[in-house]
């Protein structure tokens, strides 16, 4: 599998002992038949995601990318999940070696299309690519889709930095697909992705596009995350299991914790010098599992989405910077200031005050006409 388990790999058994093994899990029901899991998926409500080892079908799996599995008889052995994790590494070296290696790809991507789209926020990460874009040369198209959801944050920064850089930035709105959609993504994704994370697929936002699209996802994989909400160390995996369901407000009666608890497994009896448990949790369950089936949608689509440090390497480069300095998105901040100083002075994902209450309400309600009947009824309800 490649490093995050972006291109899933689903697998089963048929009666009479024959293996089949699918991208697409949709695929492999048709065939064996299995029974489904009744969880319905939120958007950003508990786990959203079926929990790997585990699919949405009691006798189809998910294989992790910490695994290889044996196609003559479907057993399965383990792999070093990444290359040897250097804590030792300088610093300053970690950040040179990881600035070639995102503008080697990109520079790599851009020779095979005529079109290279970045996908641009007021984060740190898609900024981090649009850095390394700029210091390599490489001529990319940044764009951001409008949402209901989105900051104001997200309306202002991308097209003030793709300017700032000499880059042509556009907004995308979608259109009301809904309908005409839905049962596409069902039955492509056999019910592993939720509606409110098909979105964009369901307003046709990107159909605009045609080449590849490069944006900052997986980059979290770096950022050192839940270190605050979750044990250091994984010692009792049912106690863990149902730590993290409460972390995303999953019921602890969930089959989402059967997974969880499998995979918990999995870990102690394979584990990576030099990795935190976290860390990996990031790579097999959030980009494995919930990423993955997302990514699917887009074999319906004409754009290609590569997100550029989807690489064992990488990865074990981020890695291999302190834990201190990679909180907050240190190490990231100091290679945009490196790469492109011109830019360090925008703040990344500031709250909508940042901007002026007035200003804030103003562009909210350019792209949401709901906003300001929202916060009215928010305050009536509160008298």
């Amino acid at each position: 599998m490649d490093a995050s388990g972006l291109l899933g790999c689903f697998y089963g058994t048929t009666r009479d002992g024959q293996v089949w093994v699918s991208s697409s899990p949709a695929l492999l029901a048709d065939i064996l038949s299995p029974k489904a899991d009744s969880r319905q998926l939120y958007y950003q409500q508990g786990l959203s995601w079926f929990t790997p080892p585990l699919s949405r079908f009691v006798d189809i799996s998910r294989l992790l990318p910490s695994q290889v599995i044996e196609l003559k008889d479907g057993s399965i052995q383990p792999r070093p999940l990444l290359p040897p994790i250097n804590p030792d590494l300088n610093y300053e070296e970690a950040l040179e070696l990881l600035s070639q290696s995102m503008i080697t790809a990109l520079r790599r991507l851009y020779q095979k299309q005529s079109k290279l789209w970045l996908g641009l926020l007021a984060g740190v990460d898609s900024r981090l690519v649009l850095a390394m874009a700029y210091r390599g040369s490489v001529n990319i198209a940044p764009f951001t889709r409008i949402a209901a959801r989105m900051s104001v944050a997200d309306r202002i920064l991308p097209a003030t930095l793709a300017k700032k850089l000499g880059y042509q930035h556009i907004f995308l709105h979608g259109r009301n697909s809904l309908a005409n959609r839905q049962h596409l993504v069902t039955e492509h994704s056999a019910g592993h992705v939720s509606q409110g994370d098909a979105l964009p697929f369901l307003q046709s936002v990107r159909d605009s596009l045609e080449g590849i699209s490069v944006g900052g996802w997986c980059m979290e994989v770096g950022k050192a995350m839940w270190r605050n909400s979750l044990p250091d160390t994984i010692d009792d995996t049912e106690i863990c299991a149902q730590q993290i369901a409460r972390n995303y407000g999953e019921p602890l009666n969930s089959s989402a914790i059967a997974g969880m608890r499998q995979w918990l497994e999995w870990v102690k009896q394979t584990p990576q010098a030099h990795m935190d448990w976290r860390d990996r949790f990031y790579i097999e369950q959030r980009l494995a599992g919930w990423q993955s089936s997302k990514e699917q949608l887009y074999d319906l689509s004409n754009i290609q989405r590569i997100p550029i440090v989807n690489a064992a390497r990488t990865y074990a480069l981020m890695l291999s910077i302190a834990e201190n300095r990679r909180l907050n998105a240190k190490y990231q901040l100091d290679l945009i200031s490196q790469a492109v100083p011109q830019i360090s002075c925008y703040p990344c994902n500031p709250s909508d005050e940042y901007f002026g209450k007035l200003r804030a309400m103003i562009i909210k309600s350019s792209y949401d006409p709901l906003h300001i009947p929202r916060i009215v009824a928010r305050k009536l309800r509160s008298r």
